[in-house]
């Protein structure tokens, strides 16, 4: 799992401005057409921040997201007339899906516990679970996936395809695939969080059944520390060159591929963030800079 804040494009007056306000006779009509000059330019969808990943905020904070033009949610959190005002205000919408883990908050967790694969470390309530149980995928399917199209979401946002790392097997590569495949019958975009194992060989064996990936933490990390008092606390800073190097290559492929690529960093510095955005922009991807790694809003 993962957990947000903004990416952090202040839109403020510049101090000349301010120093203008106040002044009087031809400085206050000159102040006046140069902001009637530069009104076209602050429209709303100028304003609007490319993505963002919100999966702890509920919907008290949904105001806060019409200002993104892409935005995940956790779906339990929110009502059908949420969705649609968030449409209203030209903001898409992908409902975050837990498929390779399971956790203990969730209304379903007893229904399925006894397919618990093994904990799941830096997240004390959350268990990596047998995708390649039928009885898993199904539910995935049929109930969430039903639910997640009944409420007007325009895409799944899969997580925790990285159980097939954790337990590397033909039948948890299988069952990832068969639940994807049963997603793509919603006709709803789907995209890939983490997994890059998975999909590398999905890649591979041209059984590639969704839209595009979201890679967590390429050129920052999160670095778990668990403190005396048995509580988990986290370190930001900046990804070991070899594994910046090794993501880099792999959602290189998956752009070959003909997948669109989105990442989520981690309180990245402002040289960090120039970095980040010259390099998404040079290979069209998109990113978003969390707060923190509770992905709140």
């Amino acid at each position: 799992m993962f957990f947000g804040g903004s990416d952090k494009r202040d839109r403020r007056e510049t101090s000349a401005v301010r120093r203008r306000q106040g002044r009087a006779g031809l400085c206050f009509i000159f102040m006046a057409a140069a902001l009637l000059f530069c009104l076209p330019l602050t429209s709303q969808a100028a304003d609007k921040k490319d993505f963002g990943v919100f999966t702890a905020a509920g919907r008290e904070k949904l105001s806060r997201m019409y200002s993104y033009s892409t935005v995940v949610i956790d779906p339990d959190e929110f009502h059908k007339s949420d969705i649609r005002k968030l449409h209203r205000k030209g903001v898409r919408v992908y409902g975050y899906l837990n498929t390779g883990s399971i956790e203990t908050c969730r209304s379903y967790y007893d229904s399925y516990r006894e397919l618990r694969l093994g904990a799941y470390q830096g997240w004390e309530d959350e268990y990596w679970i047998d995708v390649a149980d039928t009885a898993w995928q199904d539910f995935l399917i049929r109930d969430r996936g039903e639910y997640y199209s009944s409420i007007g979401l325009d895409g799944f946002f899969v997580d925790n395809a990285d159980v097939y790392y954790h337990y590397h097997t033909e039948d948890i590569y299988q069952g990832l695939v068969s639940i994807l495949s049963g997603l793509k019958a919603y006709d709803m975009s789907i995209i890939v969080n983490g997994g890059d194992t998975f999909v590398s060989q999905a890649i591979k064996k041209g059984q590639v059944a969704f839209d595009g990936i979201c890679q967590e933490s390429v050129f920052t990390r999160t670095v778990f520390i668990r403190k005396s008092d048995n509580k988990t606390r986290y370190r930001y800073c900046r990804q070991k060159k070899n594994v910046r190097e090794y993501y880099k290559s792999y959602l290189a492929r998956a752009r070959k591929a003909g997948l669109k690529v989105f990442l989520i960093e981690y309180r990245a510095g402002e040289d960090m963030r120039k970095q980040i955005g010259s390099y998404c922009a040079r290979n069209g991807f998109i990113w978003y800079d969390a707060h923190d790694i509770r992905l709140d809003l």
